[in-house]
């Protein structure tokens, strides 16, 4: 398989959309610093099951009941993160900090996998550009966590099965 080209951009209008872009993504993260996300899905059964998994809230499950199976879904690590996040720092908006640390995983996970092949400004500011990872990247969600990392296995099933030399993974 021929190696990849890099993506090359030169032009002042893409430099300034990726400036005013990754401001405005920049600003949103820092909103996450301050804000706990109101949304149903948080507060309903993502926040309470991330603090009962570090022992900060103590429940039962009601035996049959349609949140356990909500819960059973969800994969326990990302919530596990957040309850965490919540345990150490005391700041119940630490929750929301899974999804910047997931993309930031991502990206760390795309320059190791691609090397010099990717261009990883033009990949931020592209993924910043989508709405709902906007959206997500300041939510306590664990969308973003989930889809996140399943790119990066599919990144890695594709390096292992497109490529010869294996010494990315190592």
């Amino acid at each position: 398989m021929p190696p990849v080209k890099s993506f090359q951009i030169k032009s002042l209008p893409f430099y300034l959309a990726c400036f005013a872009t990754t401001g405005l993504f920049a600003a949103n993260l820092v909103y996450v610093l301050f804000y706990l996300f109101p949304g149903w899905d948080s507060a309903w059964y993502h926040l309470p099951h991330a603090l009962k998994l570090v022992g900060i809230l103590k429940f039962e499950y009601a035996e049959g009941s349609s949140y356990l199976y909500k819960i059973i879904a969800h994969p326990p690590l990302a919530h596990f993160i957040q309850g965490l996040f919540v345990k150490i720092t005391g700041l119940i908006q630490a929750a929301n900090w899974i999804n910047p640390l997931a993309l930031a995983g991502l990206f760390f996970f795309l320059h190791y996998a691609y090397r010099k092949s990717i261009n990883l400004w033009a990949t931020a500011v592209f993924m910043a550009a989508i709405p709902m990872i906007s959206m997500h990247s300041s939510s306590g969600f664990i969308d973003m966590w989930v889809g996140c990392w399943s790119c990066a296995a599919a990144i890695c099933l594709e390096r292992l099965i497109g490529t010869k030399n294996h010494k990315w993974l190592y």
